[in-house]
């Protein structure tokens, strides 16, 4: 899939849920930033970060968006990792070498 129907199809995805910026509870001593909710089709952002971390948070949530419509693994590592390397390639000038 190239890029452009890779952003295409992520920002169709995007457009049919909400967003919403509230505290959210965690269920373990972990803070949770952002949050998806499949079912209700909204995604929950903890306002209490700073704008960059509000980025990352909503680049981590797309990760999950992306994952859950094409039935890639959801795992955290995997995720983060996604989101570092959007947000390089958007918001820095490192260069995307390898994608492991």
């Amino acid at each position: 899939m190239r890029f452009k129907e890779i952003a295409s199809t992520l920002v169709d995805v995007l457009a049919d849920y909400d967003i919403i910026h509230c505290p959210i509870v965690s269920k373990s001593d972990k803070p949770v930033y952002g949050l998806v909710d499949f079912n209700k089709r909204t995604i929950y952002l903890n306002p209490e970060q700073s704008p960059v971390e509000i980025k990352k948070t909503i680049l981590h949530e797309i990760c999950h968006l992306y994952a859950e419509k094409f039935g890639f693994s959801q795992e955290e590592k995997t995720m983060d990792k996604m989101e570092t390397i959007l947000y390089d390639s958007l918001y820095t000038k490192k260069k995307i070498v390898k994608i492991v």
